[in-house]
């Protein structure tokens, strides 16, 4: 009925392993970054920014996806990051420190939530949620943390008050 010769199967193989195997050599490294913020009782603080690396661009470049409010008006829109600024943001997580975040672990019921996940599209991610956490904190050891924040934050053009 169909028959295909072994040189197409043999071409389909070597570019079916040629692309798994280039996915498999970026995975080493995040190339997703994941920002969110809200505030518990106020409706319209919604903030939520993403940055995905664009694997169909030959040259690198990141995706930062940005969903904020200016009233009660949802705004959407997207802008390109180049690879050194995101490199900045990287350099920024990789000085995170986990245990210097636990010291400030807060709790309450109102109040804000930031949430920052960074990884790979594969299955690898890191997802930090803290709640109350201000610019008046910087000299705390969340400094780092609120460092990454107001970076992406620069990058989006966007002004939260409890950071910027």
């Amino acid at each position: 009925m169909f028959k295909i010769s072994n040189l197409k199967v043999s071409t389909f193989l070597i570019l079916f392993f040629s692309f798994f195997y280039s996915f498999s050599q970026s995975n080493h490294k995040i190339n997703y970054i994941r920002f969110s913020y809200k505030i518990s009782n106020i409706v319209f603080s919604d903030v939520d920014v993403t940055i995905n690396e664009d694997f169909s661009s030959r040259k690198v470049k990141y995706h930062m996806d940005i969903v904020n409010y200016d009233g009660m008006t949802k705004i959407s829109r997207r802008k390109t990051l180049n690879e050194e600024d995101f490199k900045k943001i990287v350099e920024a997580l990789n000085r995170l420190k986990i245990s210097e975040i636990i010291e400030n672990f807060e709790t309450g019921l109102d109040g804000t939530h930031t949430e920052i996940e960074f990884g790979t599209f594969f299955y690898n991610t890191i997802n930090l949620k803290l709640w109350g956490v201000h610019k008046s904190q910087k000299e705390t050891t969340l400094k780092s943390f609120i460092e990454v924040v107001e970076l992406i934050l620069d990058f989006a053009k966007i002004k939260i008050e409890d950071y910027n």
